[in-house]
């Protein structure tokens, strides 16, 4: 299980190809997009984005929200920022 927060228009990658974006937060919900795909969530609501991982969301503030995603350990989840770096060849410089 991997928990993070994600601010506005903030996206996480799954699998190297879908992009999980945070589009809006609204009177303590979130609205993630994907693909074709939409889903609003609630505190205590979940969303399976792709077979084998799923969304929880834990939290949504006034302009993020805080998600738990459970997947497999051979499908990589990562913020779109770190997907970047990653397909750059870029390290992180301590």
């Amino acid at each position: 299980m991997l928990v993070l927060s994600r601010k506005l228009d903030e996206s996480l990658v799954v699998n190297n190809t879908l992009n999980v974006k945070l589009s809006a937060v609204k009177y303590n919900q979130a609205h993630f997009s994907w693909g074709d795909t939409s889903a609003i969530l609630s505190p205590g609501d979940s969303v399976e984005v792709m077979p084998d991982v799923v969304f929880h969301l834990l939290r949504a503030g006034r302009y993020q929200a805080r998600v738990s995603i459970d997947a497999p350990r051979h499908i990589p989840v990562h913020r779109k920022e770190i997907h970047e770096r990653i397909l750059s060849g870029v390290r992180h410089e301590a």
